[in-house]
């Protein structure tokens, strides 16, 4: 055997032996980052990149559909009695009237009424709330899915994250008639949520079946459920969410298969 042989061989246990080393390092890195993640700091990352996403839009002003739906809206401009919103579509128009849009939103009708009243038609104060009902709604997805992925915190921070800048939601938060989407919402997520404490408020998971319920929680998660049809028609889809739940808490399917496969 060469002298340049027996250097490569007696090279060779060297090597491996930096390798084991640096792949040790990396993963030693990658604990120490998961385990400084977290719950407040996946909390104000996501609330803060929802709010810094969506801060440009402040200088929108009232475009498209927020003309009718806004400014020459009577019950935005508190021209008519707060029960006239129980009566009226999402511009205004008596619901049985042959030129109703038949979108009824009363809830996010009565949101526009209260920034009138505040601000007037100032478009700045009107995309502030809208900005903010988006952080809310960020912060109920967060809890939301602290409540599911209860020991996955990476699951938990890379799902808020995307919720909160996602392109998706431009439209709701950019654009003020979208206020309904936001609206319905935050009373959806509230519904989900609470629907998860009575079934185990102890553990909030979906690990096992719940021994336990509380009545309490069941009674308010339907009110948030019937709420978020006030904010817009699709807030019925949350019933549907919670038909899935059971089925995954009561066929004992697993949380993480079903979701990502």
């Amino acid at each position: 055997m060469s002298t340049r042989q027996r250097k490569v061989k007696s090279d060779l246990p060297q090597q491996t032996t930096t390798k084991e080393h640096e792949l040790k390092q990396i993963k030693d890195n990658y604990n120490v980052s998961t385990y400084q993640l977290t719950w407040n700091k996946i909390c104000f990352f996501s609330i803060l990149s929802s709010l810094l996403f969506y801060i440009i839009s402040l200088r929108n002003g009232f475009v498209f559909d927020d003309q009718p739906a806004i400014l020459w809206n009577p019950d935005v401009k508190g021209e008519t009695p707060l029960t006239s919103l129980l009566a009226n579509d999402y511009w205004g128009e008596k619901m049985e009237s042959v030129r109703s849009h038949g979108s009824y939103r009363p809830l996010t009708v009565l949101t526009f009424r209260l920034d009138y009243y505040l601000w007037k038609f100032n478009p700045f104060f009107f995309h502030f709330t809208n900005i903010l009902l988006h952080v809310i709604a960020t912060f109920l997805f967060f809890l939301f899915c602290q409540q599911i992925f209860s020991k996955e915190k990476e699951i938990v921070f890379l799902s808020s994250l995307l919720f909160s800048v996602h392109p998706i939601h431009t439209e709701a938060v950019a654009s003020l008639v979208g206020r309904a989407d936001i609206i319905s919402a935050i009373l959806f997520f509230s519904s989900l949520i609470c629907y998860l404490k009575s079934l185990n408020i102890e553990n909030n998971n979906l690990d096992e079946i719940p021994r336990k319920f509380s009545i309490f929680w069941m009674i308010l998660s339907l009110f948030f459920g019937f709420m978020a049809l006030l904010g817009k028609e699709t807030g019925i889809t949350v019933f549907g969410v919670i038909l899935v739940i059971d089925c995954i808490l009561f066929c004992s399917i697993d949380k993480l298969e079903f979701l990502f496969g």
